[in-house]
C-alpha cells in the first residue's frame, strides 16, 4: 500500500531529534567510552515506550475495531515508524556488554550458577536481544503496511508480544546488575508502552472521538501506577532483603525526583478525565503529549541508571537526551501541521 501524505509527515519530524541524538552519542563515545554505551541504552529505555506503544495500539485496533484507532491513526503509524531508530540504540551497549550489564564483568553478580551458565551470558543475551528486537519491528513493519490486518493475525502478534516482552524486561531493566525477580515486572513495561503511546496519539487525535484518548491515557496511568505500588509493597510487606536493596539504591533526592516526575505525569492524565471541556481540549491533549512520554522515559531511567552509579557527566548528556524526547511530539505536530 502507498503511504498517506499525512504518515510521511509525521515521520519527518522525527528527523531533527533523531540526529540530534545520533550525533550525541558519538561525540560522547570518545570523551566517555564507559558512560557512553550506558547513555545510549538509557536512551533506548526512554524512548522506547511511544513507538512501541503505538504499534501495540495498532494492533489493539486492528483487533477491536473503532472510530478512536482512526481518529488518531496517522501518529501512531508515525510513532511505529520510529522504531527503527529506537532500536538501533540497543546495539552499542550490546558492543560494550561489561559497562552496561554489570553481570557480564562481574559473574559472582549471578547467585545461581546454572543461571549464568545457561540464561545470563553474553552470547545469549545478545541473541535474546537480537531476536526480540527484530520480532518487535517486523510487528512494526506489519501494522504500518497492512492498512487492515485481520483480527486473528493482530491477536497472534499481540501475543508474540506478550512472549518476548517477558524476557526484555528482565534482561534490559531489571538484570543490569545483580537480577531482580519481579514476574509483574514485564506486564508493568508492557502497560507502560500502552500509556506513552496513547498520550502521544492524542495530542494528534481528531474528530467527535478525539477525547476518547485522554480517557485512555488516564485508565493506562491507573493501570500502570497501580502494578507499581503493588511491587514496591509485596516487596516492602513481604521482608524480602533482595528487594529491599534494590528499591533502597533508587533513593537519593536526583532519583527521587525521577520517581516524582513519573507521578506528575501519570497524575495529570487522571485529572483530565473529570471534566469533558478538558478531555475535548486539543491543548490539554498536547500537554499530555509531552508530559507523559517524559514521565514514563523518567521512570524507566529511574529502575536502569542507578545500578551504574552514574556521575555528573552522565546526567549532563542525558539531559540533553530527555529534552530532545519531550521535542519529539512537538516536532510531529508542527511537521503535521
Amino acid at each position: 500500500m502507498s503511504l498517506s501524505p499525512s504518515f510521511v509527515a509525521h515521520r519527518r519530524g522525527w528527523i531533527m531529534p533523531a540526529a540530534a541524538l545520533a550525533l550525541l552519542l558519538a561525540v560522547s563515545l570518545p570523551v566517555a567510552p564507559v558512560a557512553a554505551p550506558r547513555i545510549a541504552h538509557a536512551a533506548f529505555l526512554a524512548l522506547l515506550p511511544v513507538p512501541m506503544g503505538c504499534v501495540l495500539l495498532l494492533l489493539v485496533h486492528a483487533l477491536t475495531g473503532g472510530e478512536w484507532g482512526r481518529s488518531a491513526r496517522p501518529a501512531l503509524l508515525a510513532g511505529a515508524g520510529y522504531l527503527p531508530f529506537v532500536c538501533c540504540l540497543a546495539l552499542p551497549p550490546l558492543l560494550f556488554m561489561p559497562s552496561v550489564f554489570l553481570w557480564a564483568g562481574s559473574p559472582e553478580l549471578i547467585a545461581k550458577a546454572d543461571a549464568a551458565r545457561f540464561y545470563f551470558s553474553a552470547p545469549a543475551l545478545a541473541l535474546r536481544t537480537l531476536v526480540t528486537l527484530g520480532l518487535w519491528n517486523g510487528l512494526a513493519v506489519f501494522v504500518i503496511r497492512r492498512e487492515r490486518p485481520s483480527p486473528a493475525l493482530a491477536g497472534f502478534c499481540l501475543l508474540v508480544f506478550g512472549v518476548s516482552v517477558s524476557t526484555a524486561g528482565v534482561d534490559w531493566v531489571l538484570a543490569l546488575a545483580e537480577p531482580l525477580r519481579s514476574t509483574a515486572f514485564p506486564m508493568s513495561l508492557a502497560i507502560s508502552f500502552l500509556l506513552a503511546g496513547a498520550a502521544f496519539a492524542g495530542g494528534s487525535a481528531t474528530g467527535e472521538r478525539a477525547e476518547d484518548w485522554a480517557k485512555l491515557t488516564a485508565t493506562f496511568a491507573l493501570g500502570l501506577t497501580y502494578l507499581d505500588a503493588m511491587q514496591f509493597l509485596v516487596a516492602y510487606d513481604g521482608n524480602l532483603p533482595e528487594q529491599a536493596r534494590w528499591y533502597g539504591a533508587r533513593g537519593g533526592w536526583v532519583l527521587s525526583l525521577l520517581g516524582l516526575a513519573f507521578l506528575l505525569a501519570a497524575l495529570l492524565p487522571v485529572l483530565t478525565v473529570f471534566r469533558k471541556s478538558w478531555r475535548r481540549a486539543p491543548e490539554v491533549r498536547r500537554a499530555l503529549a509531552v508530559a507523559v512520554p517524559v514521565g514514563v522515559g523518567l521512570r524507566a531511567l529511574w529502575f536502569a541508571v542507578p545500578s551504574w552509579e552514574p556521575g555528573a557527566l552522565f546526567w549532563l548528556l542525558l539531559l540533553v537526551l530527555l529534552s530532545a524526547t519531550a521535542a519529539l511530539p512537538i516536532l510531529a505536530g508542527g511537521q503535521r501541521a
